[in-house]
């Protein structure tokens, strides 16, 4: 087995067995469940020589994942072509790179749902739905996980600019809300002061 037999799906189970503390005889069982498709029962029933196959085919894990970059994506069944071209990109995408990218692992089949449109015989498909995101992202996690990277890696560096020219406008923000909560705080004060009104003098 190598990594290009790998999905995004189970490269995130794989992140997720490394923070679960388990030891290696655990860990392995894990492991081999969710990169051959056996339930953990069923891993925990096989005999020692059958799980030492299974771990011999797990070298690749100890070598890095070379990243492959893809204009189209195949996740069972369906097409996903790569929207490399990020200057024409709405703001949004930038908003929801900028969310994602928090935990860019447990999110990447989100962040090639944000860069990539539904293809039908190789034709982009209409805009999507909002509704399609979480179906499109759901689908992507069966996309190979070094034509992901191949993805990721083209569009962080173009994440981390944009972060960096819009720094400015942050911190302009930043100060706003500064001055919007002590108008607010010194206006909740002033209410209480006077019983919640104002009295007027005629």
């Amino acid at each position: 087995m190598k990594w290009s037999d790998v999905t995004v799906g189970q490269y995130q189970q794989l992140a997720e067995i490394g923070k679960m503390g388990l030891d290696d005889i655990e860990a392995t069982q894990e492991t081999i469940s969710v990169l051959f498709g056996l339930t953990i029962n069923e891993v925990r029933k096989l005999k020692a020589t059958k799980i030492g196959k299974y771990v011999e085919q797990l070298d690749f894990l100890k070598t890095e994942i070379i990243p492959r970059r893809r204009t189209i994506l195949y996740c069972k069944g369906y097409f996903y072509g790569v929207d490399y071209s990020f200057t024409d990109f709405p703001t949004s995408k930038y908003i929801e790179s900028k969310y994602f990218m928090q935990d860019y692992v447990a999110n990447l089949h989100y962040l090639l749902a944000v860069y990539t449109h539904e293809l039908n015989y190789g034709i982009i498909k209409k805009k999507p739905k909002v509704s399609d995101f979480e179906k499109d992202a759901e689908r992507l996690k069966a996309a190979n996980i070094e034509e992901a990277m191949g993805v990721l890696l083209f569009f962080y560096p173009v994440y981390e600019n944009l972060m960096k020219i819009m720094q400015p406008y942050s911190e302009l923000m930043k100060q706003t809300e500064k001055v919007n909560q002590l108008i607010e705080k010194g206006l909740t004060l002033f209410l209480h002061s006077t019983d919640g009104y104002t009295k007027h003098t005629l």
